[in-house]
């Protein structure tokens, strides 16, 4: 800007500052304003369960192998039978790191058995399509 102009805004640079009329907030108060709030209340707590949980899969010795096998072969379609099974899951990152997943529990009535495929599939109310599908390689217990 050349010498002897004027600035937008010279007619106010002289004033002071104005006053509010709102007391002043303490530090810790204002701080609250710009902290990070859940937006999902539980969902942390969630996660981090989800996070115990999780564990690698046990190697079953030959005879538990040999009892798994012989329960399933005595298994019929509509049999009620309660199962736990390892469910593949890499957790939150998706990586999976040291545990792969974790076992869950399920009860249902036998809605299939493949011997071809090695795949049982059972009614369950905790899944949202109504049925889980289990390898048998992941049978824990029978």
């Amino acid at each position: 800007m050349a010498i002897g102009t004027t600035h937008q805004y010279d007619d106010i640079l002289g004033f002071s500052r104005p006053v509010s009329s709102h007391p002043h907030m303490p530090r810790p108060e204002r701080a609250k304003i710009f902290s990070p709030f859940a937006a999902l209340r539980g969902h942390g707590d969630a996660v981090l369960a989800m996070q115990k949980n999780r564990c690698s899969k046990i190697a079953l010795e030959d005879i538990a192998l040999e009892q798994i096998n012989t329960a399933l072969c005595a298994l019929r379609k509509h049999d009620k039978i309660e199962v736990t099974y390892f469910n593949y899951d890499p957790g939150p990152d998706g990586t999976g790191g040291i545990a792969e997943g974790r076992y869950l529990t399920a009860q249902g009535e036998i809605l299939m058995l493949d011997t071809v495929y090695r795949k049982l599939r059972i009614s369950s109310d905790q899944s949202a399509v109504g049925w889980v599908d289990i390898k048998f390689e992941d049978i824990f217990s029978l």
